[in-house]
């Protein structure tokens, strides 16, 4: 049995452990459009502020890898899934061949309909890679606006802890851009 994930995060990685538990020679392939090890993707604004290492924010050692003979192929995003054939397409035209397909790739930042929305320094946050273009894109003391964050990550995230802003939590208003 070929057991593919796409999705090498908290779901996709522990999938695939209880699929190696419960098939001990079937062939275990996780893709990744990232080309990180699985990490806590709650903890990318402690990161930010400081407060956590960015090698401390995995979920696993990489020899989990190895431990769970688990092929990690990182850098690959997949751009099509054909069921009837039982392949994936990767966006360099590979195909990968699947018995079995798990997708685990989670959510992406959702834009809410606002003017201005799509202008310069509109940044959503889910991967190290957004974090990383946060961080090149902000200058210090620029107030910002956020749009999305959930009550729960508002503590998470303080961002006037981040870089000496002022978080304004505002739903679906005008952009002052």
């Amino acid at each position: 049995m070929r057991y593919l994930i796409i999705g090498n995060s908290a779901g996709g990685i522990n999938t695939a452990k209880s699929i190696r538990k419960a098939d001990k020679k079937g062939k275990i392939i996780i893709l990744s459009d990232e080309g990180e090890f699985g990490y806590s993707r709650i903890a990318i604004p402690e990161i930010m502020k400081g407060k956590l290492e960015r090698d401390k924010a995995t979920f696993f050692s990489e020899d989990l890898y190895e431990e769970f003979d688990i092929t990690l192929r990182p850098d690959s995003r997949v751009t099509a899934i054909d069921p009837k054939n039982n392949w994936v397409v990767l966006d360099d035209n590979r195909k990968i061949l699947y018995d079995r397909l798990l997708i685990a790739s989670g959510a992406s930042p959702v834009f809410p309909h606002i003017r201005g929305i799509g202008k310069k320094g509109i940044y959503g946050v889910r991967t190290l890679k957004d974090m990383e273009r946060i961080e090149e894109g902000l200058e210090p003391l620029t107030p910002y606006l956020n749009t999305g964050l959930m009550l729960m990550d508002l503590d998470r995230w303080r961002a006037e802890e981040l870089t000496e802003r002022t978080l304004e939590y505002l739903e679906k208003y005008e952009l002052p851009c």
